[in-house]
């Protein structure tokens, strides 16, 4: 449920403002947030992924 939500970013832009500091959410413009790739390599070489990012 939260992946379908947090995948729509004026959703998420939405929900940071409701939970996060006006000092911050001043700062960020619904503009400013973008997808980031969920496939993770780490130092040993292992995949890891994340829901979304």
């Amino acid at each position: 449920m939260f992946k379908e939500l947090f995948e729509d970013r004026t959703v998420f832009y939405d929900f940071l403002k409701a939970f996060l500091p006006k000092e911050i959410t001043k700062q960020i413009k619904e503009t400013d947030l973008k997808r980031e790739q969920t496939e993770l390599i780490g130092k040993d070489f292992s995949i890891k992924r994340s829901d979304i990012l």
